[in-house]
Parts: C-alpha cells; sequence; structure tokens
C-alpha cells in the first residue's frame, strides 16, 4: 500500500544501477526546465512572457563510506569507465511513486576530517527523459 501523509525522507533512497547507494545521509534529485523568452516589441504591460525550453534534471547524495556494495568504490568505477548510469530515486513501498533515469555522474568526492567519519558525496546530470513509474 502506498504512503499516506507526509513522506518520511528516511525511506527515500536513490539507487545507482539497482543498488541503492549504502550509508546515504540524503540523497536528492531535481527537475529544471531551460525557460526561455518570448518577449516581443509587441508586448504590454512591462512584464516579461516565456516559454518552456528544453527539460533537464539532476541528481545527488551524501553517504557515509563503508566498504560494502554500494558504496564510494562501487560508484567510482561507474564514473572512472565513464559509464552512464540508471538512477532510480524513491522508497521501497508498494505503490510509491519513483523516478528513473539515465544518467552521467559529474561529480564523485570523499571527505575524511581528522576523528570523523569519512563521508562522500555523489552528483550527476539526466541523459535523456525521466520515467515516473511506482514501487511493485
Amino acid at each position: 500500500m502506498a504512503t499516506v501523509g507526509i513522506v518520511n525522507g528516511h525511506y527515500m533512497r536513490l539507487k545507482v544501477e539497482g543498488t541503492a547507494i549504502a550509508r546515504s545521509t540524503s540523497c536528492k534529485i531535481e527537475f529544471k526546465n531551460k525557460v526561455r523568452s518570448t518577449a516581443h516589441k509587441d508586448t504590454t504591460g512591462g512584464w516579461q512572457t516565456n516559454g518552456y525550453g528544453e527539460y533537464s534534471g539532476t541528481f545527488s547524495g551524501d553517504f557515509l563510506v563503508e566498504e560494502t556494495a554500494g558504496n564510494f568504490e562501487d560508484l567510482y568505477d561507474f564514473f572512472a569507465a565513464g559509464t552512464k548510469v540508471t538512477i532510480l530515486f524513491g522508497t521501497a513501498t508498494s505503490g510509491d511513486t519513483t523516478y528513473s533515469a539515465e544518467a552521467v555522474i559529474d561529480s564523485l568526492n570523499i571527505t575524511a576530517d581528522d576523528n570523523e567519519n569519512v563521508t562522500a558525496s555523489i552528483s550527476g546530470v539526466f541523459d535523456g527523459a525521466v520515467t515516473k513509474g511506482s514501487v511493485a
């Protein structure tokens, strides 16, 4: 049964090639539109007019580094190989909405502060259209 009410961020996951990023602390997708101006010399009232242009999107996630499947080393292998990946954003709850897309990883970093957990982050851009689906 699909989630009812406000969704708890704890259950939202970012998956890369079908594997949830392990030890995730946050994840995000963003949908964008390159707005185009439709203003012209006959436009009146002093207000700008706009129309839709090209759609795009990005994804990102932060996580704790651990030697486990779906963590930094696996993501680095995709990045270093220049491999396009399939990302999926959503919960594991049956009936909940998911968003998936082919993507290019454009950034992968790791931070190791003294006496702190080692953390990492990933980000990328969609390569083509996003598919809206639901958890079976």
